[in-house]
């Protein structure tokens, strides 16, 4: 973004200064990452009260 042509020079310290807080950075959730949690999830709760979570989370337009 510094240094496309259509970027107001204007903007620049506010991207800087974004970059500086790590707006621009995430932490890469990886597969087997989501299935261990996924495992462990179900593991904790049991599979009906995951599902009951699930179809809950369906309904809020969360999933």
């Amino acid at each position: 973004m510094l240094e496309a042509g259509v970027t107001p020079d204007e903007a620049v310290p506010t991207i800087e200064k974004m970059v500086e807080d790590g707006v621009f950075s995430y932490d890469t959730y990886t597969d087997e990452q989501a299935i261990k949690d996924a495992e462990d999830y179900n593991n904790g709760y049991g599979w009906d009260e995951c599902l009951d979570d699930w179809f809950d989370d369906v309904e809020k337009g969360v999933v």
